[in-house]
């Protein structure tokens, strides 16, 4: 004959629920652990991918500019060479006029 104790069928049924939801929530964590990972290596390499275009447009326009810079300079040059060279002919010619005019008198 079996001895039926209500007592003890239901600490048992208390215990089956409370492993079953421990269970549930350890499979669930998991899971979404490893869903993140996924999620954070795939973020990872985006966002690698876009600061290297990044990066690689900050250099070409870095070196867009030193070559605009440059050029710049150059022109600069050429025309600071070439009001020198004006106002050394202009010099010379007033040199000139000024002996031209002492040889007429």
């Amino acid at each position: 004959m079996k001895i039926y104790d209500k007592e003890i069928y239901n600490k048992q049924k208390s215990i089956n629920t409370t492993a079953t939801i421990i269970i549930a929530f350890i499979i669930g964590f998991g899971v979404g652990y490893l869903a993140n990972a996924a999620t954070l290596k795939k973020n990872n390499i985006v966002n690698n991918n876009v600061n290297n275009g990044i990066n690689n447009t900050i250099e070409n326009t870095t070196n867009n500019n030193s070559s605009n810079n440059a050029v710049q300079n150059n022109n600069s040059q050429n025309r600071v060479e070439n009001i020198l060279e004006h106002e050394e002919n202009n010099n010379t010619k007033d040199t000139n006029n000024v002996s031209n005019s002492n040889t007429n008198e």
